[in-house]
């Protein structure tokens, strides 16, 4: 997914979430990758680029992620 969207390609990268919602193992793998892309998008909008369908998986990442419970003993 990352990758996608270093590409600037958003079907391969909504494809790409869909498997990453579908096989993540923990929060942590998802809130990881919703870091990165954020990370992506905010170099993109400082450069005035259109960042809307990045900040749209991002969200996507962490509702998932936020519906997952915390490992016992966190």
């Amino acid at each position: 997914m990352e990758l996608a969207i270093l590409a600037k390609d958003l079907d391969d990268a909504e494809e790409q979430l869909s498997e990453a919602l579908a096989l993540a193992r923990g929060r942590l793998e998802l809130e990881s990758t919703a870091r990165t892309i954020a990370l992506v998008r905010s170099v993109r909008t400082a450069r005035g680029e259109d960042t809307s369908w990045i900040k749209g998986l991002e969200d996507q990442l962490l509702a998932a992620a936020a519906r997952i419970a915390p490992p016992k003993g966190a």
